[in-house]
């Protein structure tokens, strides 16, 4: 009688175990991948190397870009989601509508894994100025007919730029960057959140 009644409460402790571990382990693994997911940083802190590259012909400016998080971060891309005319108290849209892959350090458009590491920064443009020919060069692939007037614009636009990757949550920045034709002028600042006010 105490054989059968070992034997059944074994059995009845192995189903409610069964169930209890199936029952914890999926929110497990989820927690579990949350916690160890990529997390992406973008930066821009000042007008200045390495954010600012002078060159004799050239001035690039560009954002780092790492992954502090615990895993890989696949397939990371940074984007220029918009730019707007900064004027005295206001924003204005331009005509800059879609998205577009800014190009990583070297124009180079392919996405790129990004391994967890604080140490590890790449670099992706934002803008390039020529000092010898006038105009806006956005560090994207094209753009479009209606967009060729933006980059006879003199004066401060604002940059909005947002870095992706498979299974993270995305990062943005914004820049506003002064440039009146005239690479002398070009001034960069990044535009700080309340947040970065508060720990100043």
């Amino acid at each position: 009688m105490n054989l059968d009644w070992n034997v059944g409460s074994n059995f009845v402790s192995g189903i409610i175990g069964a169930l209890v571990g199936g029952f914890f382990s999926g929110p497990y693994q989820h927690l579990r991948d949350f916690c160890c997911r990529p997390r992406l940083k973008i930066i821009f802190t000042r007008d200045e190397e390495p954010f600012r590259i002078d060159t004799p012909d050239e001035i690039f400016i560009r954002v780092g870009i790492k992954n502090v998080g615990r895993r890989v971060a696949n397939g990371a891309q940074a984007f220029l989601t918009s730019v707007e005319e900064i004027e005295p108290g206001s924003t204005i849209a331009t005509k800059f509508y879609d998205s577009k892959p800014l190009a990583w350090a070297g124009w180079s458009f392919e996405r790129r894994d990004l391994p967890p590491s604080n140490k590890v920064c790449f670099y992706a443009d934002v803008l390039k100025i020529s000092k010898h020919t006038e105009g806006w060069n956005f560090a994207v692939q094209n753009l479009l007919s209606s967009q060729a007037s933006m980059t006879k614009f003199a004066g401060t636009y604002r940059f909005h730029i947002a870095l992706t990757a498979d299974n993270a949550r995305a990062a943005s920045c914004k820049i506003n960057i002064t440039y009146r034709q005239n690479w002398n002028t070009l001034r960069a600042v990044p535009v700080r959140r309340w947040w970065q006010f508060w720990k100043r």
